[in-house]
């Protein structure tokens, strides 16, 4: 399959809150319908409001928002995970290149 194409049967899930079932063999045969992304996400508070914006650089027009950055983050998960099953469903192509490689908050002196 070529790179960025998914498995059409794929589901995006939160692999923290996998629900295994009673056996291993009832885990590996889950996890065998399911293909993960990666996405990088960046949370930013708003300006004009008391909450958080979030959005994905990979998906361009895929952001959601939240009062605080934990339901942001939930927010932007769900925006994600229907932006890519419009995208499978649709036969487009799901990015999947890093473009961030390291975020970080730098303080400068300026005298």
């Amino acid at each position: 399959m070529p790179f960025g194409e998914a498995d059409t049967r794929a589901k995006l899930i939160d692999p923290a809150r996998r629900n295994y079932g009673s056996s291993r063999h009832e885990a590996m045969r889950y996890d065998a319908d399911v293909k993960f992304y990666t996405f990088e996400i960046v949370i930013e508070k708003e300006e004009e409001d008391e909450g958080y914006l979030a959005h994905s650089p990979t998906l361009p027009g895929c952001f959601s928002n939240g009062k605080t950055t934990e339901v942001a983050r939930k927010n932007i998960r769900e925006a994600i995970q229907q932006h890519v099953a419009s995208l499978l469903a649709h036969g487009q192509p799901v990015p999947q290149h890093e473009k961030l490689v390291h975020v970080e908050e730098l303080t400068v002196g300026i005298p």
